[in-house]
């Protein structure tokens, strides 16, 4: 893979070194790369095909905003609304071994065992997006912010 350099200021450097190694810049950075480049192709020689990588890297920013908010809620709802046994009921699922697809399931299992709630009672009982329908995409990063959490707080309790 070939190497790029790009220029960030100096404040938002020292926060990108205080998150260490959580996060793969590059893959954080390509999504977008690839979505400018799709996005110039295509006004310079609109084809089928130049539409389509422009879709496609529109939807891989889509994913990757998705996962982070989703992970981003997975911390706060797990420090500030979900009770041991539901953090030790997420801490059980494996991310590697569920794709984006199954996460939503795989999460409502968890902690709704029983299935006592419908899809929007769910939804608002334990994300803050007013019982919203969310993607696959989203609660893989949920999970992973609560898993998160639970790692670094778990020997505490």
């Amino acid at each position: 893979m070939a190497r790029v350099s790009i220029y960030v200021p100096d404040d938002l450097k020292a926060r990108m070194d205080g998150v260490g190694d959580a996060v793969n810049w590059s893959e954080v950075a390509r999504p977008a790369f690839q979505a400018a480049v799709a996005n110039h192709e295509h006004r310079e020689g609109q084809t089928m095909e130049t539409a389509i990588q422009r879709l496609r890297a529109s939807k891989a920013e889509s994913s990757l905003r998705d996962r982070d908010d989703g992970k981003a809620e997975g911390a706060m709802v797990a420090k500030d609304l979900l009770d041991y046994p539901e953090l030790v009921a997420i801490s059980k699922i494996d991310v590697g071994q569920n794709d984006e697809e199954s996460a939503y399931g795989e999460l409502k299992a968890a902690l709704d065992p029983a299935g006592e709630h419908s899809e929007p009672e769910f939804n608002e009982l334990y994300f803050t997006n007013d019982g919203a329908s969310v993607s696959d995409n989203w609660a893989l990063g949920f999970i992973e912010g609560a898993q998160d959490f639970f790692k670094r707080v778990r020997a505490q309790i």
